[in-house]
């Protein structure tokens, strides 16, 4: 599929069942049985030829309906033909070329449909790119199958009949259920409590960009999803951060830094990001995953040790209803419902710890006080075009005296989206009223990016609600209950997004639960407690090392959080071999465990502790033993000045 949005002039072929072959835009009339073969012009290719026929529906809604028809059910294909070079494709599955037509034959059709059929998994559907389409079904099938078995590593999961239900169609939830498509989970729902976001290519996206923040994809997650095969489906629509722009307060030239990394940061409205990956899943993964939104848990019956019930509402539709399902993944972010829910039938009614659950319990949430609250809103900006001085693939950030910053982050179009930070209670934001104010206010702090935000995005800003950072918040020390439920995401930690490791901590939430499953055999009973072994001390040390940054303010702030970078960056270019780069730069590493990261660093800092220490004890004794000298000398020149 994704080489389709490549081409032009493409079309596409959908098998409805067994009937008779059937014309349509130029497709062969033949009276042969096989499968209905319906044509028409993909979305956004549009022809280029003036003989190509055109589009009779508005652009979107045919991509709708193009897309719509992707794996619907067992025996449906996409076939797309381009018009250069008239190779005929089957979409994520077999390249063909038919000979001598323009057209797939019906048998070819045939066949391809019969292929698809036996592909009933995701990484048999991916694997293949160019298997020469053949009248004998047998001889394909055998190239699918060796074509998955390498790619696989010859390891077949095989196909697993337990029902799953994941709360959370976000980011998490849906990585998480491509995931286990890919280990052969056929029954998979994901509910979740929104409408669908909108497609990756809405035009929403393009005239307000600002509608949700943007998230950086730094090597921790992008190294999660190309394993699991999604990156690219998000790369499509992704803008690239190739460094940081900064003003600091009393600076009129900002400092460029151009990052020198083994990855480039991928950076993806919120909304944008869930578009993308629901997207894929409606292509790719219809055949076993079924979404539903506007649909909310309402509450979970977790006795006994059968199937957990769940009890959900739907609000455009059947209303409340019950669901049973063999696991129950809950993904749906900070709200935390089934986390809630889980609380509730460990610790009564009120669903509350204590310090006595925090040293006893198996399962508790602990916050921590918020002593640096921050609020913010979402600005759109729009960098000029053409001034090599000023590259909209960069991080722009503007710091001032006032307690107001501005982080802003390219869209894919070369925009930008600012997040403005600022206190509770700056009536300065809160009491804005007018476009004239917020100028006002934007050309006073950060004048230069002040020039690139129009009238429009001032009218959006001054509109918009104000919202608020998150508290830090970790679940432990068991992340699942029983065989049957299990937390990934936000609904395990919470952390303010300066660091970047929200959403790409919560992809390695989803990989450390796939390896646990994979090392298990996919055995729950086993697979759930591995996952809160390997997962629950590192989110801990995240949510721990990311608290410390934002404790303090002043000069305690500076303490805590500058000092130690700057203690870092002189020792790791002194002896490199013996002190790792700051803390911010390890939690960038892919791979490298949070608790790892906090091990690293604590003896970093002990040792450094120690060196300085003993280099001020020897410059104080030094300047002792000098003093000790002098003393005599002075006072000896002192008998012989006095009388």
């Amino acid at each position: 599929a994704r080489s389709c949005v490549a081409r032009r002039n493409m079309h596409y072929v959908e098998l409805a069942g067994r009937q008779k072959l059937s014309t349509s835009r130029g497709m062969p009339n033949t009276s042969r049985t096989g499968p209905r073969v319906v044509c028409g012009t993909m979305a956004l290719l549009r022809p280029t030829s003036p003989s190509q026929p055109s589009c009779p529906c508005r652009p979107r809604t045919m991509r709708r309906q193009v897309l719509s028809c992707w794996y619907p059910r067992p025996g449906t294909v996409v076939l797309a033909r381009s018009q250069q070079s008239g190779d005929c494709t089957l979409v994520g599955a077999v390249a063909a070329t038919i000979p001598g037509s323009s057209w797939p034959s019906a048998a070819s059709v045939a066949t391809a449909a019969a292929v698809v059929t036996s592909m009933r998994r995701r990484k048999t559907s991916s694997a293949v790119r160019h298997v020469a389409c053949s009248s004998s079904v047998e001889d394909v099938k055998e190239a699918v199958s060796s074509t998955s078995s390498t790619q696989s590593g010859g390891a077949n999961p095989g196909v697993h009949t337990k029902k799953v239900i994941i709360l959370g169609a976000g980011p998490i939830g849906l990585l998480t259920g491509m995931a286990l498509s890919q280990r052969g989970y056929r029954n998979i729902q994901i509910f979740e409590r929104l409408p669908p976001p909108p497609h990756p290519e809405d035009k929403v996206f393009m005239d307000t960009p600002d509608r949700s923040y943007q998230l950086g994809l730094n090597g921790r997650g992008q190294k999660v999803l190309e394993e699991l095969k999604a990156l690219e489906c998000i790369a499509n629509w992704s803008g690239i951060a190739k460094g940081r722009v900064d003003w600091t307060p009393g600076s009129d030239e900002p400092k460029t830094t151009v990052y020198n990394r083994s990855y480039t940061t991928k950076v993806i409205q919120r909304d944008r990001l869930a578009g993308a990956m629901f997207e894929e899943v409606q292509l790719h993964y219809s055949d076993s995953i079924r979404v539903s939104c506007n649909t909310e848990l309402q509450s979970a019956d977790l006795e006994g040790e059968g199937q957990v019930k769940l009890r959900l509402r739907e609000d455009h539709g059947r209303g409340e209803f019950v669901e049973e399902a063999d696991l129950v993944i809950g993904a749906d972010g900070a709200r935390a419902t089934l986390r809630e829910s889980l609380l509730e039938h460990l610790h009564g009614a009120s669903g509350k710890t204590t310090w006595l659950d925090r040293v006893f319990s198996k399962f508790y949430v602990h916050s921590y006080e918020d002593t640096n609250p921050r609020m913010y809103k979402t600005i759109s900006i729009t960098p000029p075009k053409g001034d090599e001085k000023w590259d909209p693939y960069f991080n722009y950030s503007s710091r001032t005296t006032a307690r107001i910053f501005l982080d802003a982050l390219p869209t894919k179009e070369g925009m930008l989206v600012g997040v403005l930070l600022f206190e509770p209670g700056d009536e300065r934001i809160t009491a804005m009223k007018t476009i004239a104010e917020a100028k006002k206010l934007f050309e006073e702090l950060f004048p230069t990016l002040a020039a690139w935000i129009t009238d429009e995005s001032y009218e959006r800003f001054v509109q918009k609600p104000v919202s608020r950072l998150p508290v830090f918040t970790y679940v432990g020390p068991q992340l699942h209950f029983k065989d049957k439920v299990v937390l990934l995401g936000d609904a395990i930690k919470t952390v303010k997004p300066y660091f970047g490791q929200g959403v790409n901590s919560g992809f390695e939430d989803v990989s450390e639960f796939i390896s646990s499953l994979e090392e298990t055999q996919d055995d729950l009973g086993k697979a759930l407690p591995l996952y809160s072994r390997k997962r629950a001390a590192d989110i801990r040390a995240l949510v721990q090392i990311s608290h410390s940054f934002d404790r303090f303010k002043g000069f305690l702030g500076f303490l805590t959080f500058v000092l130690p970078i700057i203690m870092d960056s002189i020792f790791s270019k002194v002896a490199p071999g013996l002190f790792g780069p700051s803390t911010l730069q390890l939690m960038q590493v892919p791979g490298l465990r949070f608790t790892q990261i906090r091990w690293k660093k604590r003896r970093d800092r002990l040792v450094q502790v120690l060196l300085v220490t003993a280099a001020m004890a020897s410059a104080a004794a030094t300047v002792w033993l000098a003093l000790s000298n002098l003393i005599p000398v002075l006072a000896q020149l002192v008998r012989g000045v006095l009388p």
